[in-house]
């Protein structure tokens, strides 16, 4: 069955806006490359108050949105300064290690078996 001229138009439109939308999310406004997705792996990592100081606790990785390297520097926010952010060298692809930064002895309060510490990483480049 043969598509009606104005069917095709509404087609062509549609593909034209899709293609643009893509571009607009993937380029900033200079046309460069922009940080798309940011990975933490584990996502939701578990540690003891017993972990060593310089233990790893997660690793985190930037990809761009042309997949080219990320060449910025992701930016740890842990208000309590528990954790710190610390390049990997030598890897294939950029990536940065979430460290104990200090002793974690003494900071689950008596009486519980928990505590959550939130934490963000962002990527600018």
């Amino acid at each position: 069955m043969a598509l009606s001229e104005r069917e095709r138009t509404r087609r062509r439109d549609d593909q034209a806006l899709a293609l643009k939308a893509h571009r607009l999310w993937t380029k900033s406004r200079d046309n460069k490359a922009v940080a798309k997705a940011l990975t933490v792996t584990p996502m939701v990592p578990t540690i003891s108050d017993t972990t060593a100081v310089n233990s790893l606790v997660a690793q985190v990785t930037v990809t761009m949105s042309d997949g080219s390297a990320f060449v910025g520097t992701p930016t740890l926010n842990d208000p309590d300064n528990v954790f710190s952010l610390v390049a990997v060298t030598g890897a294939g692809v950029p990536t940065w290690d979430i460290l104990v930064a200090k002793s974690l002895v003494g900071l689950v309060p008596t009486g519980q078996t928990q505590v959550t510490d939130i934490v963000s990483v962002s990527a600018t480049q």
